[in-house]
């Protein structure tokens, strides 16, 4: 009899210990996907960061399998939904680290393009469905915004492909498109829409258009609660929502970039203010990136920029002035030391004490 009540005694603390863990697993999973806004786009992350290394491979080498499946079986709103994912599949392979060549990466943005355009025509006049209209018409957007980005380039292959302008054009009616039909309802959509609209801008050399669209941004209300304002440090947000994360240092990234561009064409006292101002933004960057997670996709690919952008620095004045300006954005935002940027800085380059001494 005591033994027998041991081990009831036993398993019913082991049981008890099993019940709190699950609801403690409950409880997360509920603030996560509270965080999200909702179920659905909780659901939607986890297919995206669980499955898509697996089929990356049959997404980006396909010429529509899976859309075709659907065409099939007359499922119109799975047409469009796999055009969309096979649009960015596309896009993203162009603009993979291991690139193919211009000729191929012209094949696979046109390819993106015909994908996207095809979502959009789904899902405004067979399906209407405007949240997939965003969608779509924010992929279409960046498929043109990154085949701006190779258009100029020495050696492109194709001059009958369509000119910088006409993509400047096309894209920027898709974003802006995207921006009305998600403002009253999908906010987070209408700031990645102007996010991709001012990288746009960038792309296509309007330095003053593009700066300008991506300071209209900080000033929208939705993001009013996540920005990391001077002397306060990192916000604390009730329920965020970490798309805005995202978006915020994508923004600051492209600001560092226009600092950096502009310093290109500076005499030496302009370039030391414009090191130091893009310091301030990769450092901003960085911070919100690193709000969202410690590691993904757009946070290595906002390091591998801001790698490039330091890379020629001498250290006679603008190595510097970068360490300079970063411990100057340390200090004005109140940031934790040292800063996700100057980590990064370091790990990279050396010790910032020999990059700031000069010579």
């Amino acid at each position: 009899m005591i033994l027998a009540a041991s081990k009831t005694a036993a398993g019913e603390a082991s049981a008890a210990v099993i019940r709190m863990k699950n609801q403690a697993q409950v409880a997360g999973i509920q603030a996560t996907v509270e965080a999200f806004g909702s179920g659905d786009h909780y659901a939607q992350y986890l297919m995206t960061t669980r499955f898509a290394p697996a089929v990356k491979s049959i997404w980006s080498n396909t010429d529509g399998f899976f859309a075709d499946i659907f065409r099939d079986l007359a499922q119109p709103r799975g047409v469009g939904l796999a055009c969309i994912a096979l649009a960015e599949a596309n896009r993203r392979s162009a603009t993979s680290p291991a690139a193919p060549p211009l000729t191929r990466q012209a094949e696979l943005f046109d390819r993106a393009v015909s994908l996207a355009g095809e979502a959009v025509a789904i899902f405004r006049e067979q399906v209407p469905e405007r949240e997939r209209l965003v969608e779509a018409l924010i992929e279409l957007g960046c498929a043109y915004r990154d085949w701006m980005r190779i258009r100029g380039l020495e050696g492109y292959p194709n001059d009958q492909d369509p000119p910088p302008a006409a993509l400047l054009a096309d894209g920027q009616r898709a974003l802006e498109e995207a921006i009305v039909q998600a403002q009253d309802d999908f906010a987070h959509r209408a700031v990645d829409a102007q996010v991709n609209l001012a990288w746009l801008y960038f792309y296509a050399e309007e330095l003053q258009r593009s700066e300008a669209t991506a300071k209209d941004v900080l000033n929208q209300p939705e993001v009013q609660r996540y920005l990391i304002h001077e002397g306060k440090g990192l916000p604390e947000v009730t329920r965020p929502r970490p798309f805005f994360w995202i978006q915020l240092g994508k923004l600051h990234l492209l600001l560092g970039c226009i600092a950096m561009k502009q310093h290109d064409t500076a005499d030496r006292e302009k370039q030391i203010a414009l090191i130091r101002e893009a310091a301030e933004h990769f450092t901003l960057a960085l911070a919100y990136d690193h709000q969202f997670a410690d590691d993904f996709r757009d946070l290595r690919r906002g390091k591998e920029i801001i790698y490039n952008a330091l890379k020629g620095f001498n250290l006679q004045y603008k190595f510097p002035a970068f360490v300079l300006g970063m411990e100057q954005a340390a200090n004005k935002y109140r940031l934790p030391r040292p800063t996700h940027l100057q980590r990064f800085v370091e790990e990279a380059f050396g010790p910032l004490a020999q990059l700031g001494a000069g010579r």
